[in-house]
């Protein structure tokens, strides 16, 4: 299957999956499954029977070249400025790359987007809209 922008697969959480005859790029899938994680924290990504490996890691190049971290995806193998709780700015943060998708910040109307610490120690949800004002392209 070739798989573009226009014609892409959502992952899917990988859990309590069908673990024979099961796959998301064919319709008569034999055999055991094959996982391909575009994030490894909510275990989100593809699954695909054997015939279909090659779809598999091919859906999670393009999610991670045109749809991960969503607006922010410009931003990634950059490091650049967040915003943290208190209001201070600080510089070299980097893009979580086992947190691969835009989150809905409960109970509002905002998004964020996982984000680590210079030294790599800590990861935070940093609100999406506050990201990409201190980051434009």
């Amino acid at each position: 299957m070739d798989l573009n922008e226009d014609n892409s697969i959502n992952p899917q959480r990988l859990t309590f999956l069908k673990a024979l005859d099961n796959c998301q790029f064919c319709t008569n899938p034999k055999g055991p499954i094959y996982c391909y994680y575009t994030s490894i924290g909510p275990k989100m990504g593809y699954v695909t029977c054997e015939k279909c490996c090659e779809a598999g890691m091919n859906a999670v190049n393009l999610y991670m070249k045109t749809k991960a971290y969503g607006e922010a995806n410009y931003l990634m193998n950059k490091t650049f400025n967040v915003k943290l709780p208190s209001g201070e700015i600080e510089s070299g943060w980097k893009l979580d790359p086992e947190y691969t998708f835009v989150d809905k910040i409960w109970n509002t109307n905002k998004y964020g987007v996982y984000c680590l610490n210079p030294d790599g120690r800590v990861s935070n949800c940093i609100l999406l809209a506050d990201l990409l004002e201190l980051n434009p392209k």
